[in-house]
């Protein structure tokens, strides 16, 4: 059947009409109108031909229309209205198929439309919008697909699309109130849901999820309840704009997301970034990736949690930016288990502090860690595999950066395999100690690095710990005054073993070591006022109360 000279075929209620293949402007404009009645096709095809345009409504709680294959404006522009409780169900279906220019409009309003498979747009062109709006309600068993520059599904007006699959491909556009990979909630209105995954893929492809006025949390979730294995993949330049993201929400729910190639951006709104709230989340920014975010990024928040972040891969500039980084746990407390690696080619900016808690996890392999603050709560584990720099305004330097102060508590760990720097460029403190001792190991130790700078390191300033002892391991050299004015303070039964000790090291230098109070400083080999063949500035070693100070081969003054 097909509306060939310009006409309009009205469904009246009660009435069906059963046809093979059904083109609604075929040579000429072509209307079908259904009020409460049934239509059903093998082939439906709405604007066929160009110049004549296809329009079809399907109005009323008892109006249905189905096709196994329904084209919307395949080459003339066309609209397909489902309103106030109508139903149409497709197998395959296509919004503005095939032809450059062409305006094709789909609205859903306090209605529903089933499909096994949709795409909406594609890569030869066409305008096509698909509006879900009112309660309306887009199913599609299998895959949507939003493909093109032009492209765009909106479900911001109280519309759900529920998918398995979701592709926003090619420029596609997709907005929505909250977006949620995984299970799709019931009550509520104004989403975007692929239960299992969701790719927004290539330069100008993005996903908008603008969040209620005022914010709330989570208005996008990937992995929402008990069960689900949710996955986000932003690739080659696509890009999630999201208010308050929760990745693995639920306990028992998995959620991942993937931020990979050059252009590639997860923009967090200011707020609250979690990867584990109470499932287990999983954050993966690599080549070239950028995830950007003005607040606070939870890793493993609550109890039971597993969270993971691994930013950079070895291929091209990685980036994480955010404020605060809590990993194993919240503001104030511990939680679940929380890692955050940074790899080759990434780099990681806070900038306010990083907080790593009892079974938190913070790990440097490679790339680069920019922040203000260290905070290693009880049992927590920093590392990395070149310097940590406490003290410094360097925000290039491989390792870790910190520009203020770490602190380190009872069992945690400080541990690299380059050398610590404490007093780069910048007066700094280190406080090493707790009631149970931490552990801190390096290469070498370099207090006030700097001509200008005042660096102190004390070693358990707080008294003895109740539990271990507080032990600094450097397997090479220990340098306390390079070009500034340095001090380590052993105290209260702190260690230190290294290999060659200099104390002010560099002409113009000021370095002083105290040990006291049943303290051990065991090197090698020790200068005062100078280093191996060289004079230095002014050094100072004080042994007092019970403090020792063992060298192996010669202290040289």
């Amino acid at each position: 059947m097909q509306t060939g000279s310009p006409g309009t075929i009205i469904v009246d209620p009660l009435t069906t009409l059963d046809t093979t293949n059904l083109y609604v402007g075929n040579l000429e404009d072509g209307t079908l109108d259904i009020r409460n009645g049934t239509v059903t096709s093998v082939i439906t095809v709405l604007g066929r031909n160009n110049g004549a345009n296809g329009d079809v409504t399907v109005d009323g709680l008892f109006a249905s229309f189905s096709a196994d294959i329904l084209l919307v404006g395949e080459n003339a522009d066309s609209t397909l209205d489902i309103l106030d409780g109508a139903t149409v169900t497709t197998i395959a279906a296509g919004v503005g198929t095939t032809t450059p220019g062409v305006d094709t409009t789909v609205t859903i309003d306090d209605a529903t439309w089933n499909s096994t498979n949709l795409n909406i747009g594609n890569t030869g062109g066409g305008n096509p919008l698909v509006n879900v709006n009112n309660f309306g309600v887009l199913a599609v068993s299998d895959t949507l697909r939003v493909t093109g520059g032009n492209s765009e599904l909106n479900t911001s007006t109280g519309g759900r699309v529920i998918s398995d699959e979701l592709i926003i491909e090619e420029g596609g556009e997709v907005e929505s109130t909250l977006g949620i990979v995984g299970t799709a909630p019931i009550t509520t209105a104004d989403f975007v849901a692929a239960a299992v995954s969701v790719e927004v893929d290539g330069a100008g492809s993005t996903w908008t999820i603008t969040g209620p006025d005022p914010g709330i949390d989570g208005a996008l979730k990937v992995g929402r309840s008990n069960g689900d294995n949710a996955t986000l993949s932003i690739t080659n330049g696509g890009t999630v704009f999201a208010d308050f993201p929760i990745i693995g929400e639920a306990s028992g729910s998995i959620g991942t997301v993937e931020v990979s190639g050059s252009g590639s951006t997860l923009d967090v709104e200011p707020g609250l970034f979690r990867v584990g709230e109470s499932g287990t989340g999983i954050l993966n920014v690599e080549g070239g990736g950028l995830v950007d975010h003005a607040g606070t990024t939870y890793i493993g928040q609550l109890a039971g949690s597993d969270g993971s972040v691994t930013v950079g891969d070895g291929v091209g500039n990685s980036v994480l930016n955010t404020s605060f980084i809590l990993t194993g746990g919240g503001v104030s407390s511990n939680g679940g288990t929380g890692t955050l690696t940074v790899n080759p080619g990434g780099t990681v900016n806070a900038s306010g502090f990083v907080r790593v808690w009892d079974s938190g996890v913070v790990s440097a392999a490679g790339g680069t860690l920019n922040t203000d603050a260290v905070d290693i709560e009880q049992g927590g584990t920093v590392t990395s595999t070149n310097n940590i720099t406490i003290g410094t305004t360097s925000t290039t330097n491989l390792g870790i950066n910190v520009a203020d102060e770490l602190t380190l508590t009872s069992l945690s760990t400080l541990t690299t395999s380059g050398v610590m720097i404490v007093g780069d460029d910048v007066d700094t403190t280190l406080d090493i100690g707790g009631q149970a001792a931490p552990t801190v190991s390096a290469i070498g130790l370099f207090i006030a690095d700097d001509a200008g700078v005042n660096a102190i390191v004390n070693i358990n300033p707080d008294g003895a710990p109740l539990s271990g002892t507080t032990t600094v391991d450097l397997s090479s050299s220990l340098i306390v005054g390079d070009n500034g004015e340095g001090t380590l303070n052993i105290l209260n039964r702190g260690v230190v073993n290294s290999g060659n000790t200099s104390i002010a090291a560099q002409t113009g230098s000021t370095g002083t070591i105290n040990v006291s109070n049943l303290s051990t400083l065991n090197a090698n080999a020790l200068y005062v006022g100078g280093r191996v063949g060289f004079n230095g500035g002014t050094g100072l070693l004080a042994v007092t109360n019970g403090g020792t100070a063992q060298v192996t081969n010669a202290i040289t003054a």
